[in-house]
């Protein structure tokens, strides 16, 4: 009987340790099996102890992965070109990934309808044929909504046109905080050229208008043929004698002829009475 007794309570013993070991083992495997996917969730921003426990939970990384992408706005590059060209919009507002546009008009009307806000850049990715003004509004006229606008070549790249008589190629029209350098460094160049020949008043290149304050050109080539006497390649112009242009900077350019026709002024700027 005593032999017995030990038997039984032996197998007692081997059978419950055996019992313990699947129970460990059995634990093991789910731990790690959970873990895995939790610690790519971590990576993402998300967290091993989440609402689902020690193991999280993919709710958890769902919402981890979301917040993140939210709260981390597109960072663009300028002066690299991402798309064909041969005009590119970044920008840190509205459609903030690179868009191209066949021409400088296209990219302006553009940031006048909103579809760029905040802090934008142009690239001048390839040369550009413009057809009609170019005209960039005033921040807050329209849909509007810009903080500064900068604008440079990505190589020796040129924006030019014959546009109608009395009108400028490129129209600042209230609009501040523009800068467009030409670079003239590293084999990068920007030429502005209006190649209309006329006398009427405004066949300007670049004009300001109506309170444009704060912009900058430098470095660049400015080329036109208007060859009136109240105006110039680069026109300081004004609405109904009460609008000025004020603070804006014409620098360390080279202004000139787009052909044969010598402009008659390379800056004009018309003044108040006052």
């Amino acid at each position: 009987m005593q032999q017995k007794s030990s038997v039984t309570k032996s197998s007692r013993r081997f059978g419950f340790n055996r019992l313990s070991g699947i129970l460990a083992i059995i634990f093991i495997v789910a731990v790690v099996i959970s873990a895995l996917p939790t610690f790519g969730a971590s990576a993402q921003g998300g967290s091993f102890f989440g609402l689902g426990g020690v193991f999280g939970s993919d709710e958890t990384k769902r919402q981890s992965i979301n917040s993140q992408s939210v709260s981390q706005p597109f960072l663009f590059a300028p002066g690299a070109c991402d798309t064909a060209g041969p005009v590119e919009v970044e920008s840190s507002g509205g459609t903030t990934a690179p868009t191209a546009y066949t021409t400088l008009l296209n990219a302006f009307s553009a940031i006048n309808n909103g579809t760029h806000t905040g802090t934008i850049t142009i690239d001048v990715c390839g040369d550009t044929t413009e057809t009609a003004t170019a005209v960039i509004n005033a921040s807050g006229s329209g849909s509007a909504s810009y903080t500064s606008i900068a604008i440079s070549p990505v190589g020796a790249r040129s924006i030019s046109g014959a546009i109608p008589a009395g009108s400028p190629l490129m129209d600042f029209n209230g609009a501040d905080n523009v800068t467009i350098n030409g670079l003239n460094a590293g084999g990068n160049s920007l030429t502005i050229s209006n190649t209309t020949v006329s006398a009427t008043a405004g066949t300007s290149t670049i004009r300001f208008i109506n309170d444009a304050t704060n912009n900058t050109v430098q470095n660049a080539s400015i080329l036109g043929s208007e060859t009136g006497t109240t105006s110039g390649v680069v026109f300081f112009s004004q609405t109904n004698g009460t609008s000025g242009n004020d603070g804006n900077l014409i620098n360390n350019n080279n202004i000139g002829p787009a052909g044969s026709n010598l402009p008659t002024n390379a800056i004009y700027s018309v003044g108040a009475t006052t």
